[in-house]
C-alpha cells in the first residue's frame, strides 16, 4: 500500500497539470474476492472543509486519515476537517459485505451476483466532498485484469471516469463485471449495457437488440433520448414467474437502469416486456418529491406504450388494449377514494395499481384534449419537448405542482392543473371511456373497434409506428 500511495502521489503531480479542471482525484483499488477497497483522494488546491457520505458508509468505511496518517475521526455522515494544514489528499479503507442470498427488492444494494460479479451501491463505498462545493471528481479504478467496470459517470478510459460537478443526492450503482460491457448510441444517447448473469435461453445479443429498440421507441418519442449516456445493467432473477421481477432506475451521478430479468426468459417474452421501456421513460421527468407518485409514476406508465409502438416491439392495437386494461385494474382498486387520497395508502395491497394507472389515464386525456385542441398537435410529447428545451435538468428537485404550472405555461393553457383538480382531487378515478369514445374508439371484449374515421385520425397519431 506505501508503495501504490508514493506511486499515485508521483502521477498526481503530473495530472494535476493536465487535468487542473479537475478537483478531486481518487484512485480505487479493488479487490472483489475480498470485498475491499484502498481509497485515495487528492486534490491540487487541498483538502475541503468537510466530507460527505452515505449513511450506509458508517458499516463499511474505516480508516479515515490525512496523507501524513493523522486520523480524520470516526466515519461519519458529515466529517469536518478543521486542521488547514491536513495536506492535499486523504484515505480511507471500505470491507463490503455484499448480500448473497435473498432477492433484491428496493434500489441500490451491495451484492454478490452469480457467485463472481460485485454490484456497489456507490453510497456504501463513497466519501465525497460535500454537495455545496459543487467539485468535479475524476475516479480511476485499480482492479484484477477481466473484469470490467460500469458507472453511471462520463466513461475516460476502460478504469477511468469523470462525475459532474452536479453530482446529486442520489443513490445509484457502480458494478463490476466478468462480462464484457457492450455500447451502442441511440437518440443521441450512448448507451453501456453491462450483464451481471447468463441466461438460458436468450443471447447477450438477444438482450442487447431489446435494449436497443426500448431505447430507440423512448427516443422517438421527443425525437432525441433525454440524456446524453445512461447505464443499463441486467442480473438474473430465479424467483417469480414474472419476465422482470423487479426494475428501479438511479439519479446518482447520471442516468442508470438495473432490471433483473427472469434467467429462463424468452425473446418473445423479453420484446412483449413493457418494464424497461417504462424505467427509461422516467428520465423524461426531472427528480420530482416523492409525495406524487401519480406523477411520477402515471407518465412513465402511459408513456411505455407509446414508446413500445414507436420501438416496433408491440402494434398499436395491443398498445390500446394494455392500456384500458390496466384502466380498467386501477378503477377496480382503492374504493371509493381518489388517486390522490390514494397516495396516503399506497402500502396497501395493490393499491399502487390506482395510482399508477390514475395518472396514466390523467395524462391520457390531457394528451387526447391537447391534440384535440387542435393548437397543440403533438400533444403531452410537444410539451414535454418543449421543457426539455428549457427547462430540464435531470439532477434539480422540483415539486408536483409547480412542474404542473410549468406544463401550463408551456401548453398556454390551465389544461393540466384543471384535470389535476378534476382527475386526481375529485374523482374516483378518470373517466376514461369518454376519452377512448372522443377518439372514435370502442372496445369488443378485447377487440378494439374504430367507430368514427375522423375522430380515430387523433388516436392513431398519438401511438403511431415509426413504419
Amino acid at each position: 500500500m506505501a508503495y501504490l500511495l508514493s506511486l499515485f502521489y508521483l502521477l498526481f503531480s503530473f495530472a494535476a497539470i493536465a487535468d487542473d479542471h479537475i478537483e478531486f482525484k481518487y484512485q480505487v483499488a479493488v479487490d472483489t474476492e475480498a470485498f475491499k477497497m484502498d481509497v485515495i483522494v487528492c486534490s491540487a488546491t487541498g483538502l475541503p472543509d468537510s466530507l460527505v457520505m452515505g449513511e450506509s458508509a458508517l458499516l463499511y468505511v474505516s480508516n479515515l486519515r490525512t496523507q501524513s496518517g493523522d486520523s480524520l475521526g470516526a466515519a461519519q455522515q458529515k466529517l469536518t476537517i478543521a486542521d488547514p494544514n491536513a495536506g492535499n489528499c486523504f484515505l480511507y479503507d471500505v470491507q463490503l459485505r455484499p448480500k448473497r442470498r435473498g432477492e433484491q427488492r428496493g434500489g441500490p444494494e451491495t451484492r454478490l451476483i452469480d457467485k463472481a460479479n460485485l454490484l456497489t451501491s456507490i453510497e456504501d463505498w463513497l466519501v465525497r466532498p460535500s454537495l455545496e462545493a459543487k467539485a468535479r471528481l475524476k475516479i480511476q479504478f485499480i482492479i484484477s485484469d477481466g473484469i470490467h467496470i460500469s458507472t453511471p459517470w462520463e466513461r475516460v478510459t476502460d478504469n477511468e471516469f469523470i462525475v459532474s460537478k452536479e453530482f446529486s443526492n442520489h443513490e445509484g450503482i457502480v458494478a463490476f463485471s466478468r462480462y464484457p460491457i457492450k455500447t451502442f448510441k441511440v437518440g443521441g444517447c450512448n448507451v453501456e449495457l453491462t450483464f451481471m448473469s447468463g441466461f438460458t435461453e436468450v443471447s447477450q445479443e438477444d438482450m442487447s437488440s431489446w435494449v436497443r429498440q426500448a431505447t430507440q421507441g423512448v427516443s422517438r418519442l421527443m425525437g432525441r433520448f433525454p440524456l446524453r449516456r445512461v447505464q443499463v445493467v441486467i442480473s438474473a432473477s430465479d424467483r417469480g414467474a414474472d419476465t422482470v421481477p423487479w426494475a428501479y432506475v438511479t439519479r446518482g451521478g447520471g442516468g442508470g437502469v438495473h432490471l433483473l430479468v427472469q434467467r429462463s426468459v424468452t425473446k418473445e417474452q423479453l420484446d412483449w416486456d413493457w418494464s424497461l421501456s417504462h424505467e427509461l421513460s422516467h428520465f423524461l421527468l426531472p427528480d420530482i418529491d416523492t409525495g406524487d407518485y401519480w406523477l411520477i409514476e402515471g407518465l412513465p406508465t402511459y408513456l411505455q406504450h407509446l414508446s413500445m409502438v414507436r420501438g416496433d416491439l408491440i402494434t398499436s392495437d395491443e398498445a390500446w388494449r394494455r392500456l384500458r386494461q390496466g384502466f380498467i385494474e386501477g378503477s377496480r382498486t382503492g374504493g371509493d377514494i381518489s388517486v390522490f387520497d390514494a397516495m396516503s395508502r399506497m402500502t396497501q395491497r395493490g393499491m399502487y395499481r390506482k395510482i399508477y394507472w390514475g395518472g396514466a389515464a390523467f395524462f391520457f386525456g390531457i394528451d387526447a384534449r391537447l391534440r384535440q385542441s387542435k393548437v397543440h398537435l403533438d400533444g403531452i410529447l410537444g410539451v414535454l419537448s418543449a421543457y426539455h428545451d428549457c427547462c430540464f435538468n435531470f439532477y434539480s428537485k422540483i415539486a408536483g405542482p409547480d412542474l404542473i404550472q410549468q406544463f401550463d405555461s408551456l401548453s398556454r393553457s390551465d389544461v393540466f392543473s384543471e384535470a389535476v383538480r378534476l382527475d386526481i382531487h375529485d374523482v374516483m378515478f378518470p373517466d376514461f371511456e369518454k376519452i377512448f369514445e372522443s377518439l372514435g374508439l370502442e372496445f369488443f371484449g378485447r377487440n378494439l373497434i374504430v367507430v368514427d374515421q375522423d375522430r380515430a385520425t387523433i388516436s392513431r397519431d398519438m401511438m403511431r409506428s415509426v413504419k
